[in-house]
């Protein structure tokens, strides 16, 4: 019985993990500079580890607190490419310098179509032209895959350098397995009519400067209250009472159904991995907030209290989904 139940459980946390693996097919027909950019983003998950050359400068100019590596992928048209490992990991390129920002916007324009075009035009893209720091105007892309976008991981920067009047071209390409967003089909039928009012009162909350621990009720979700950790506070509700881990499974996927169908196309959602107790858990942002760090969050998570260690034992025995705004 208790194998049976813990396959359950390991069903459910399979079920809801991300399908896409963030790796970019390579056609048959391909140049050498779509060939390379798209060898080195498919080398992102493993840290570029099979890239990694020697070690050139514990500092530089540029990089004050990283070390910096030879990067042994290079990217025709590039002249030069390193390996940065400071608190991330990512590769940079660099594609000329420009003596004013009409010539640079217009290498950086070409470089974003040429990858844009390496990708057959599967991507999301953010342009940036405030800039920040050294960075005058930077460009984002993300990779496409099926129903969904790879979050954006590679950036085109145009930066300036030091004392020169000189403006700098340069391609980063960071580590890891991008966090993969679904998008919301526009049509998907409108449910839970009075659920989703709620929710969308719930989230005029957070524009409001109050002390109030909840700011509504969400039926049939009790509020627990608001906390914050760090610089985020999170407001969450709760609820309880069901008749095994199938059928709280069942009440979690209508809840999921209704914040779809209710948010509508401008949301994206995706799938976090389960961390004991809990075994489903599922993120909503705006789409237009996705490359924000400050970003309003809908979180709905099926908990099983049972799996946590030194929990009290009525507690332990309690199934629990949480829908929390974290913002």
């Amino acid at each position: 019985m208790k194998r049976s139940f813990l396959l359950i459980i390991f069903l459910l946390c399979v079920a809801y993990l991300p399908a896409q693996r963030f790796e970019i097919p390579v056609s048959k027909q391909i140049n050498k500079f779509s060939e390379a950019f798209i060898a080195a983003l498919n080398n992102a998950p493993t840290s570029f580890i099979k890239i990694k050359g020697k070690l050139l400068a514990e500092l530089d100019t540029i990089h004050k607190q990283s070390k910096v590596y030879q990067c042994t992928l290079n990217i025709p048209g590039s002249n030069a490419s390193r390996y940065i490992e400071d608190s991330t990991y990512y590769l940079e390129y660099f594609f000329g310098e420009y003596t004013n920002l009409d010539e640079a916007v217009g290498a950086m324009n070409t470089l974003t179509n040429k990858l844009k075009t390496a990708l057959n035009n599967r991507v999301v893209l953010i342009h940036n032209k405030k800039g920040y720091d050294k960075i005058l105007r930077e460009n984002k892309l993300g990779y496409v895959y099926q129903n969904g976008f790879f979050h954006y991981n590679t950036a085109i920067q145009l930066t300036s350098i030091g004392n020169s009047k000189n403006i700098r071209l340069v391609l980063q390409i960071f580590y890891g397995r991008p966090i993969y967003y679904n998008w919301i089909i526009p049509n998907v039928p409108v449910g839970g009519f009075n659920f989703i009012n709620y929710v969308k009162d719930t989230y005029k909350y957070f524009d409001e400067v109050t002390d109030k621990p909840c700011p509504n009720d969400i039926p049939p979700y009790i509020c627990k209250g608001k906390t914050k950790h760090n610089d985020t506070t999170f407001v969450s509700f709760y609820k309880t009472g069901f008749d095994g881990i199938m059928n709280a499974a069942t009440e979690y996927d209508v809840t999921f159904s209704n914040l779809e169908s209710g948010l509508g196309h401008e949301y994206v959602y995706y799938s976090l991995p389960c961390r004991i107790p809990a075994i489903k858990q599922y993120a909503f942002v705006k789409y237009i907030d996705v490359d924000k760090s400050k970003r309003k969050t809908i979180l709905l998570t099926l908990y099983n209290h049972k799996l946590s260690p030194g929990m009290d034992e009525k507690l332990k025995s309690d199934l629990e989904i949480e829908l929390t705004f974290a913002y």
